[in-house]
């Protein structure tokens, strides 16, 4: 066995810790390395392997490097003692110390195994390392390895994040209420789920849900949020209310639901959003030719039929907005002064239907009105 490992095994608790290094390290040498510590899980080895190494001399005669960047992988569910370096060959006149550097929240999660007078120390961990409670307080974790009265050599121990975390929806029920007349397209409700690991590939959420088919799912980026949106046209008669889950996955799979209902309301509606009609310049009375077919709302779930009135909302151009008036009760249009084909040819008259019993629930469309010369 190399004397290295000799040593190694000598220490109960780092007998299954392996450290290799491109070269020797002399007793009264120092180097500069640095080291990428492997993923470990628990039972398997943490294997430091040195990638650069620069030689100098410095007054501390002990295997330490002056300047180190270490890397490991976060395990927070792995037991707490994890071994980041081994220090060998340590002169019985010299004393080893752990000093914070930058930043003191290393001293949470570090020690150095060493009494005064071993030949042998160790930095290892003494909590779980995660790294979403690092980046709370610094990018890294950065302390001293140094010599009593001597040199000071910096550590710079990076933690990089595993997926450890699931995505976590703001809310476990979410719910919505919309009318049948809803457009598709239109967006019902948003739900979020934050994921709380630190790189963004990690944290990337998808969103899906079960049927039904009326609804979809959609990302809004700049909300960073999921949208639920209406794929099909709704009907009272057929559903008054939708149960589903909608689900949010990060990249590995781990995931989170919630549940959403949607209850439909009866709306009066418009046949179409859009008549067209005609009436003779100069002419005072119901406009004609009304197409596809004549004004009327509808509300025709299961026997309904709630009363309701119709109003204009808006005339463009805005000066005509005192020429027309509409039959509270039916619906019809009737142009009330007298319109000149030579100052305008179009106007557009937005027109609404109100449900008597409830003024929330109301129904829109539009009527495009020409001016047309007399019939000889």
């Amino acid at each position: 066995m190399p004397e290295r490992d000799q040593t190694l095994a000598t220490l109960g608790s780092l007998e299954s810790v392996t450290i290799t290094t491109t070269t020797s390290l002399t007793k009264d040498l120092f180097s500069a390395q640095e080291f990428i510590v492997h993923q470990c899980f628990e039972g398997e080895d943490i294997t430091a392997q040195t990638q650069h190494m620069t030689s100098q001399s410095v007054p501390c005669p002990v295997n330490l490097a002056l300047l180190a960047r270490l890397v490991i992988f976060e395990a927070p569910l792995i037991p707490a003692y994890r071994v980041i370096e081994v220090i060998t060959n340590i002169s019985p006149d010299v004393r080893l110390v752990l000093e914070p550097y930058m930043s003191s929240v290393s001293m949470k999660f570090v020690e150095l195994v060493y009494s005064d007078g071993d030949s042998v120390a160790v930095v290892r961990t003494i909590k779980p390392l995660d790294a979403e409670e690092i980046k709370q307080s610094a990018d890294a974790l950065y302390y001293f390895v140094s010599c009593v009265r001597g040199a000071k050599n910096a550590r710079s121990l990076y933690v990089l994040d595993v997926n450890d975390n699931s995505p976590i929806f703001q809310s476990k029920s979410y719910s919505a209420t919309v009318s049948e007349a809803m457009a598709v397209g239109s967006n019902v409700l948003s739900v979020t789920a934050r994921d709380a690991d630190v790189y963004m590939d990690n944290k990337r959420i998808t969103y899906s849900i079960l049927p039904p088919d009326e609804f979809e799912v959609s990302y809004d980026v700049q909300m960073n949020a999921c949208n639920i949106k209406l794929a099909k046209p709704l009907n009272y008669n057929n559903a008054q209310q939708y149960n589903f889950n909608v689900e949010a996955k990060d990249i590995e799979g781990l995931s989170d639901t919630a549940t959403v209902t949607i209850t439909v309301e009866d709306y009066p509606y418009f046949d179409h959003s859009l008549y067209k009609a005609s009436i003779e310049k100069n002419k005072i009375g119901h406009v004609s030719d009304v197409t596809p077919e004549a004004i009327k709302v509808q509300d025709d779930n299961r026997g309904i039929n709630k009363p309701v009135v119709y109003s204009i909302t808006t005339v463009v151009p805005n000066e005509y907005q005192n020429s027309f008036e509409i039959d509270q009760n039916n619906g019809v249009i009737s142009v009330t002064t007298a319109l000149d084909r030579e100052e305008t040819e179009q106007i557009v008259v937005f027109i609404q239907a109100t449900q008597k019993d409830n003024a929330s629930k109301t129904a829109d469309a539009v009527v495009l009105l020409t001016i047309v010369d007399v019939t000889q």
